[in-house]
């Protein structure tokens, strides 16, 4: 999984060379360009600390000692070395090294997976802010569904609105319709529970279906690419758009 973290950094730290730092970023409201590459930078940043160093807990303050540049055509360049920084540091690291996550893996390897969608949705950005057409892997969109799903109930801290994903038993379905993964969400009084499998949708109250990279930027709140059919309960559906939103 590295390799493939790896890629995606490259193809960021490229983008955020060359792009306008002026220019609005369509799919992160009130964003300029120079935003989202901050944004990156100072995540990588702060897991290559976490990573580099072997944290047992969250970083803080004294141990994260480089200044963000004010100059926004000096933030490309910052960007980029903790980038570098965090592609080594996990490089170097046994994946299966205890350290410090907010989720409830604490490996080494968690980070890994975590920077690699991290990296792959706000890289969709920056070429949604170019008027480009993202491109994603079907392993990877396959993956990033299902680590979404994994860590949503752990992320509460920074998508408070997780907490209202709750119900009395009603069922979405989220299908891959070119691979044939689904998901299933339960959503009950205390909170939502999952199950996925392949083949055919499962049966639910409501249903999105996409191919996987269509599913993986709807799940993400980006726009998808191809078609996506919604069908069954709307509320339902809205009810976890609006609150899975991170």
């Amino acid at each position: 999984m590295h390799s493939v973290a790896g890629r995606e950094f490259s193809e960021f730290t490229r983008l955020a060379a060359v792009g306008d730092p002026y220019a609005p970023v369509p799919s992160c409201p009130g964003w300029a360009f120079v935003d989202l590459v901050r944004h990156v930078g100072r995540l990588h940043r702060w897991v290559a600390v976490i990573v580099g160093r072997m944290l047992g807990e969250a970083p803080r303050g004294r141990d994260i000692d480089d200044m963000i540049p004010d100059e926004p055509e000096l933030m490309p360049a910052w960007q980029a070395r903790w980038t570098a920084e965090l592609d080594a540091a996990l490089a170097a690291a046994d994946p299966d090294a205890e350290v410090w996550t907010w989720g409830v893996d604490r490996r080494v390897r968690w980070w890994t997976r975590r920077m690699l969608h991290e990296t792959t949705i706000h890289r969709v950005d920056a070429q949604l802010a170019f008027g480009e057409t993202p491109r994603l892997g079907r392993d990877t969109a396959v993956d990033g569904v299902h680590e979404l799903l994994y860590n949503l109930p752990a992320a509460v801290e920074f998508a408070p609105d997780i907490v209202k994903l709750t119900g009395a038993g009603e069922r979405l379905a989220l299908h891959a319709a070119d691979t044939g993964d689904w998901w299933r969400i339960t959503f009950q009084p205390d909170g939502f529970v999952w199950t996925t499998g392949r083949g055919a949708p499962p049966e639910a109250d409501a249903l999105i279906r996409a191919a996987a990279t269509d599913l993986y930027l709807r799940v993400w709140g980006r726009p998808p690419v191809g078609a996506v059919t919604e069908s069954g309960s709307p509320g339902l559906i809205r009810h976890w758009t609006i609150n899975s939103a991170q």
